[in-house]
C-alpha cells in the first residue's frame, strides 16, 4: 500500500507520463500522506481470470484521474525468460464503456526506442501499472484489477487513486515553518491543469495593500525562488491568475531561535535565547514521552529551571507573534551544551609560555556576582585577580606574578545568591628568556623527557652520562620537547641545550629504575 501511494501521489517532471528517465515522477511526500490519510486506496487478493471491480464517483471540472496498481511478485525462477510470475491488469473504464488502458514503454534495447513516449497498451512486464485520464468526464469510473497470467495465487495487490481538482494549492509556505527574513525561500503549491501564468503577491499581517513579487510565473512549474524582506512579521502570499485568487497560509517571518545554555549549576539551569522583534511570549518546549511538548509560556528572554521540575536535558523554544505561535528552533541538549556551572571555558592560552595568560568564557553573566582568578601558593590558592562586577562573558587573564616552573590556576565565581563555583585546574609551565625547564625529575628509565625552553627559540639538546660521553643529541624548536631515554642505564646525566645566540644552559638528570 505504501509502495502505491508514494507512486501514485509522485509529481511528473520532464516528459509527461512515465519514462526512463524520471520514471513516475519525483516523491511527493505530503501528497503520499494525504493518500493514506485520505483513505483514498484500496487492497485485495485476484486469482486466474478473477476480477477486482472498484467503483469510483468522479466529480465535474476535475482535472485528472491517477490510478495505480501494485503487487509484489513471487521471485522467478533462475534464468527465466521473463522476471514477471503473476501477471496482474489495470483498467479504467469510465460512463459510456470507454476504457483506459496504463501507459507502457517500448522495451527494445535501443535508443531511440527507449527515448519514445509512453502510450496505452497492456502491460505484461511490470509489476506497477498507472493509469492517467485527463479532464475525465464527471460519473461513475470503474477500477479493474484481472488476474491475467497467476499461476502462483491468489496474487496480494494494493491500488491507490486521486482525483485532482483544478487549480491551486499552497504548499510552502505553510503555518507551520518560517520562512527566514532575508533569506532565498522556495515557494512551492501543487497545480492541476494545463500551463497558466500568475501573479504571486505578499503583505505584512494587518496591511491592506498587497505588493507584487514576480509576475507571468509559469504555474505549472510549481516553484519559486523567493528572497523575503529581512524583518520579523506575520505575512501571507497569494497566486493570482485569471479570475481565481488563492492565499497562502498565515506564517511567521522570522528566524527560527538557536537556545542557549547559560549555566548548569546544582541549584538550577539556564536556557536563554535572542529576543525575535515583536514577539509578546515565547513558548518553551520539552522533550516528553515521544515528542516535544508545551513546557513553559515566559515574556522574557530567558527561563530558570530548577532540578524538583524534572523537565529533563531536551528543550527548545518558538516566539509568539500577534498572538500566533511560529516554528520553534533547533533542540538544545543540555548533556551537549558545553557549560557547567557558568563556566564554558578556562584554557591557558599557552601551555608552554615566558607570560602566563588564562582565558575564561563564561556562558552566561545572569545573576552572577563576582570571578576571581587564583593561583596556587605554597599556603593553598591564593587571588591574582578580581571581577567585581563581570561586565563581559569572555576575558582574558595576565599573571605577572607567576615563577617561573609548574603554575596552577583555577577560577573562584560567586552568584547573587553567594554560591560559589569552580573551575578545573590548568598548569602554565612558566619559561623565560635565556631559561631552561627539564621534567620528571628523577625519571624512569625508557621514559621521555620534557624539556622547555624559551618558546619560539631554536635548542640544540645534548645528553652527556656521568662519564662525559655524549648518549643523545638533537635540535628542537618546539614550546616542549621530548627526549628519550630508551636503552640508557640509571644513574645522573647532565642535560646540555645551546639556544641560539646564547649561552649553553646544563641542568642535572637523575635517571632511576
Amino acid at each position: 500500500m505504501v509502495k502505491a501511494a508514494l507512486i501514485n501521489s509522485a509529481d511528473e517532471v520532464g516528459r509527461p507520463q512515465v519514462n526512463f528517465v524520471s520514471g513516475f515522477g519525483q516523491l511527493d511526500a505530503l501528497g503520499a500522506v494525504r493518500t493514506v490519510l485520505e483513505g483514498r486506496y484500496r487492497s485485495g487478493t485476484v486469482a486466474q481470470s478473477q476480477e477486482q471491480v472498484i467503483s469510483l464517483p468522479v466529480p465535474p471540472g476535475t482535472a485528472q484521474l491517477k490510478v495505480t496498481l501494485v503487487w509484489t511478485d513471487p521471485e522467478a525462477a533462475a534464468n527465466a525468460a521473463k522476471a514477471l510470475v503473476n501477471d496482474l491488469d489495470l483498467a479504467v473504464q469510465g460512463p459510456g464503456s470507454t476504457q483506459w488502458l496504463p501507459w507502457t514503454l517500448s522495451a527494445y534495447p535501443s535508443l531511440d526506442s527507449l527515448a519514445l513516449p509512453a502510450r496505452r497498451g497492456a502491460d505484461h512486464l511490470n509489476n506497477v501499472e498507472q493509469v492517467t485520464i485527463d479532464q475525465p468526464v464527471a460519473g461513475t469510473y470503474q477500477l479493474r484489477v484481472r488476474g491475467y497470467a497467476v499461476p502462483s495465487g491468489p496474487q496480494a495487490f494494493s491500488l491507490a487513486y486521486e482525483v485532482t481538482a483544478p487549480g491551486l494549492e499552497w504548499l510552502v509556505p505553510s503555518s507551520l515553518l518560517n520562512v527566514r527574513p532575508g533569506q532565498p525561500t522556495l515557494l512551492r503549491w501543487a497545480w492541476a491543469g494545463p500551463p497558466a501564468a500568475g501573479r504571486l503577491d505578499y503583505r505584512p499581517v494587518g496591511q491592506a495593500t498587497w505588493r507584487t513579487l514576480a509576475a507571468g510565473v509559469d504555474l505549472s512549474q510549481r516553484t519559486y525562488s523567493w528572497v523575503a524582506p529581512d524583518t520579523t512579521t506575520l505575512a501571507q502570499l497569494r497566486c493570482v491568475f485569471g479570475s481565481q485568487v488563492v492565499v497562502s497560509d498565515t506564517f511567521a517571518l522570522a528566524r527560527p531561535l538557536p537556545l542557549h545554555v547559560g549555566y548548569i549549576c546544582p541549584a538550577a539551569t539556564l536556557l536563554t535565547w535572542p529576543a525575535t522583534p515583536g514577539a509578546a511570549q515565547y513558548q518553551v518546549y520539552r522533550l516528553g514521552a515521544t515528542a516535544l511538548e508545551p513546557f513553559r509560556l515566559v515574556a522574557d528572554t530567558l527561563l530558570s529551571i530548577v532540578p524538583s521540575q524534572n523537565a529533563g536535558p531536551y528543550f527548545a523554544v518558538a516566539p509568539i507573534l500577534s498572538g500566533k505561535l511560529a516554528e520553534r528552533g533547533a533542540t538544545a541538549n543540555l548533556f551537549e551544551a558545553g557549560v557547567s556551572c557558568y563556566i564554558r571555558s578556562f584554557l591557558a592560552q599557552q601551555p608552554i609560555a615566558d607570560t602566563a595568560r588564562l582565558s575564561l568564557v563564561l556562558g552566561s553573566l545572569y545573576h552572577l556576582q563576582s570571578v576571581q582568578l587564583q593561583r596556587l601558593g605554597p599556603g593553598g590558592f591564593q587571588p591574582v585577580q578580581t571581577l567585581l562586577p563581570v561586565t563581559r562573558l569572555t576575558t582574558l587573564f595576565t599573571d605577572l606574578g607567576a615563577s617561573t616552573g609548574l603554575n596552577q590556576y583555577r577560577i573562584v565565581g560567586q552568584d547573587a545568591s553567594g554560591q560559589q563555583f569552580y573551575s578545573d585546574t590548568v598548569t602554565v609551565q612558566l619559561v623565560r628568556r635565556h631559561e631552561l625547564l627539564v621534567f620528571p625529575i628523577p625519571a624512569l628509565v625508557g621514559q621521555d623527557l620534557q624539556v622547555a625552553g624559551e618558546p619560539g627559540a631554536e635548542l640544540q639538546i645534548s645528553l652527556y652520562d656521568a662519564l662525559g660521553r655524549l648518549v643523545r643529541t638533537t635540535t628542537v624548536n618546539g614550546a616542549l620537547n621530548l627526549v628519550a631515554t630508551t636503552g640508557l642505564r640509571p644513574g645522573v646525566y647532565l642535560l646540555r641545550a645551546a639556544p641560539a645566540g646564547s649561552a649553553a644552559l646544563t641542568r642535572r638528570v637523575l635517571l632511576i629504575e
